[in-house]
């Protein structure tokens, strides 16, 4: 992505954490008891989508969903109830930043609500999902073992996951696979891991536009993934450590490798050239253009130092045929860091873009229009109008040609949601 500006390098450097970010809740989540595409695993759990995840619930369970309002805006709730217990997922939406100390008290008050008569007996820090998380055990009157977990998922929500059970086997299954059985995008495909905690989160195969994570040292070296290209497809390849503390932290160094479908080595990067990534260390292939069709192989390999990395692949998206006014939405976030939007456009056009974050979120805006072979027609970071705050707009350019035109919607820093508005006249 195009960076012109010297003082974003900066201004990167004096973030300390990334900040969490909004998003608009739905009031009414959607449900299924095994979405389509995503298999159902041998055993005793089952598929299950809910708001931005995939998860895992047992077979046969009573489901139960709700949003509920809080300080912090809407919190969705998962409950699976069987005869031998229950798994509750806890999903808070990015929409205020919530500090690392105060993750271990919001996990506490989601166990005491599952059973008012539970005690709690033992307490663990731990990494999960690449951060820093929590581990909270406990037992009621009855003898009923409780576990819950509490982390940072790669859109900077956090999610809570409750398992109760008879017994230390069963509780084990299904905290284990409530945690880490999950897919952090409803169209990913969750997976049972074969042990826990795993070395890898998610498909095999990256879907556009959904995270998966891996874990490198110096006994696993490489991961691979694969993505099914077309010929021409504009992508990026971005792998972070999503839990640096700053631009230098040196928690894991990786590199990324992209093989063709022959086996020939199409793009390689170790520390990104740029700043459209929070860490120096991260990995970037930025705005390549596939060659052919076929199954391309993604390699994380191992560089230096070890920990979990957030691996995506994302691409050009469409916006509606041209019209006098169109919107649509999206993210920015520490794995996608911009956003490609193409447009028809004709010549003589006048058009007005704007990129409005959402309210509550983090996210400094950046707006440009590059033409169908790649300059730059337009960039802006603060609008002029000053109505507008930090948000960005490029109003009323005239189109010099016919063609499709691509809006990149970025950021000079932040997270979060957008909605992104073009009106042409």
């Amino acid at each position: 992505m195009t960076r012109r500006i010297a003082l974003l390098f900066a201004a990167l450097i004096l973030i300390a954490v990334p900040v969490a970010f909004a998003q608009e809740a739905t009031p009414n989540p959607l449900k299924t008891d095994e979405p389509e595409g995503i298999p159902t695993p041998e055993g005793d759990l089952v598929a299950y989508a809910m708001e931005n995840l995939a998860v895992f619930v047992p077979i046969g369970a009573e489901i139960t969903s709700e949003w509920t309002d809080e300080a912090s805006g809407q919190v969705l709730r998962v409950t699976a109830t069987a005869e031998d217990g229950l798994i509750r997922y806890v999903y808070f939406p990015p929409s205020t930043a919530t500090a690392n100390t105060a993750l271990y008290y919001a996990l506490e008050a989601e166990m005491l609500q599952v059973d008012l008569g539970l005690t709690l007996t033992t307490y663990e820090q731990l990494v999960l999902y690449g951060r820093e998380g929590w581990r909270i055990d406990g037992v009621n009157a009855s003898g009923a073992l409780a576990r819950g977990r509490i982390g940072w998922l790669p859109d900077e929500g956090i999610l809570i996951t409750i398992a109760t059970a008879p017994d230390e086997r069963l509780l084990a299954r299904h905290a284990d696979a409530a945690a880490y059985g999950l897919a952090f995008g409803l169209y990913g495909t969750p997976h049972l891991p074969m042990e826990f905690p795993p070395v890898r989160m998610g498909a095999p195969e990256l879907v556009l536009n959904t995270p998966v994570q891996g874990y490198l040292d110096t006994e696993n070296i490489v991961d691979s993934w694969t993505y099914t290209g077309r010929a021409g497809e504009r992508v990026s390849f971005a792998a972070v450590d999503l839990g640096r503390t700053y631009v230098f932290d040196l928690r894991l160094d990786m590199a990324i490798r992209v093989l063709n479908p022959d086996g020939t080595e199409f793009g390689y990067n170790d520390d990104q050239v740029g700043t459209d990534l929070f860490g120096a260390y991260d990995a970037l292939l930025a705005d390549v253009t596939l060659p052919v069709d076929g199954v391309y192989t993604i390699q994380v390999e191992w560089v230096q130092g070890s920990g979990w990395y957030t691996l995506g692949v994302s691409g050009e998206m469409t916006l509606p045929p041209e019209g006098e006014s169109i919107s649509a939405l999206g993210s920015i976030s520490n794995v996608f860091t911009f956003q490609r939007w193409l447009f028809q456009l004709s010549e003589g056009d006048q058009v007005t873009i704007t990129m409005n974050a959402d309210p509550s979120v983090t996210l400094d805006p950046m707006l440009e229009l590059l033409t169908p072979d790649g300059r730059s027609l337009a960039l802006n970071d603060d609008a002029v109008d000053t109505t507008l705050g930090l948000n960005a707009q490029i109003v009323e350019i005239v189109i010099p040609a016919d063609g499709v035109y691509v809006i990149e919607a970025g950021r000079f820093e932040g997270v979060g949601g957008y909605t992104l508005q073009v009106d042409v006249r």
